[in-house]
Parts: C-alpha cells; sequence; structure tokens
C-alpha cells in the first residue's frame, strides 16, 4: 500500500516525475497553507502542470485535503482542493482544515494532533475496504462521460497520450 504526500511545494520541472509518482499510490493527502483566499500559488500550479483532471490521474485513489489557514480563506481553499479530487476520478475520503497562527506547528495542538491521527486511520480503512460514495461515482461518471470524454475524443491525435493514459488506468475511451 502507498500513500503519497504532496505539501504544495515542487522541484523545478518536477512535475512530471510527481505525476507519475502519485499514479502508482493507493492514496494521496494533498496539503497547502492558504495564505489569503485559496490554495498556494506552487500547489496550484502542479495543480496545472501535472495533468490531474484530463488524465483522470487521481482516479480511485483515496484523498484527504488538508488546509492550514490563520484568519480566512481555509474553506475556499478546501474547496478547490475536493474539486480537484473529484474532476480527477479520486474518492474524497475526508478534509482536515485548521485555523492556526502564522508560522506555527498545528501539531502542537493536542485536539488537532488526535483529529490528524483520525482522519489518517479514516484514510487507511477506505483504502482497505476500498468505499467511495454514490453521489461522488455519479459526478465523476457526469464529469468523465459527458466533459472530459467528448473534449478529448474530438482533439482526435492531438490527445493520443490522454487516451493511453486512460487505457493504462483502465478508463473506458469510447464515446457512451
Amino acid at each position: 500500500m502507498k500513500i503519497i504526500i504532496v505539501n504544495g511545494s515542487h522541484r523545478k520541472d518536477g512535475a512530471e516525475m510527481l505525476s507519475q509518482i502519485i499514479s502508482k499510490a493507493d492514496g494521496l493527502i494533498i496539503g497547502t497553507p492558504c495564505y489569503a483566499s485559496g490554495v498556494s500559488g506552487q500547489l496550484k500550479t502542479f495543480i496545472d502542470r501535472g495533468h490531474f483532471v484530463i488524465e483522470q490521474l487521481l482516479k480511485d485513489k483515496h484523498t484527504i485535503g488538508v488546509v492550514t489557514y490563520e484568519n480566512a480563506g481555509g474553506s475556499s481553499a478546501y474547496k478547490t482542493l475536493k474539486t480537484l479530487f473529484v474532476f480527477s476520478g479520486a474518492r474524497t475520503v475526508g478534509k482536515l482544515v485548521v485555523k492556526t497562527a502564522f508560522n506555527s506547528d498545528p501539531l502542537q495542538n493536542s485536539k488537532t494532533k488526535s483529529l490528524v491521527k483520525k482522519k489518517a486511520a479514516k484514510l487507511l480503512d477506505s483504502i482497505q475496504s476500498n468505499k467511495s460514495s454514490l453521489l461522488c461515482r455519479i459526478t465523476q461518471f457526469f464529469v468523465l462521460n459527458f466533459g472530459l470524454k467528448p473534449f478529448v475524443l474530438k482533439k482526435g491525435e492531438a490527445y493520443q497520450g490522454v487516451l493511453e493514459h486512460w487505457k493504462e488506468r483502465g478508463i473506458p475511451h469510447r464515446a457512451i
């Protein structure tokens, strides 16, 4: 069992390498600080370069989104992560949105530390039992079949690489 943690930063030109590592994981925790009203710029760049949605990189991966914030915006940052998860084919297991003082360690708070342990246990249980919600599966069906597939199939040869990624992930790539 592999769980990958992405902390919102990336190495220069390392997006493809990280995408390959993520594609082999069973679970994924993506965390980001929220400085103003959304995910960090580094994470946003990685999301855009990582081909998460178009390649369905997170198909059937169990995920948790983690956001730390000081003043406001934690909920909107998590909404970005949840949208990424759902549109990328993931099974969203939970979230952790923690209000914390700037430059502090949120794990110094015993309540937060206990919550982290519970969320980690929930992620492991989800991976082992291979559960996903019906609403999540329905949403992903519509995103894939009525959003992504028509777009990719219309592009033809230009998107052959995407079709190859879908085939590797067991995603039917014919129009429904």
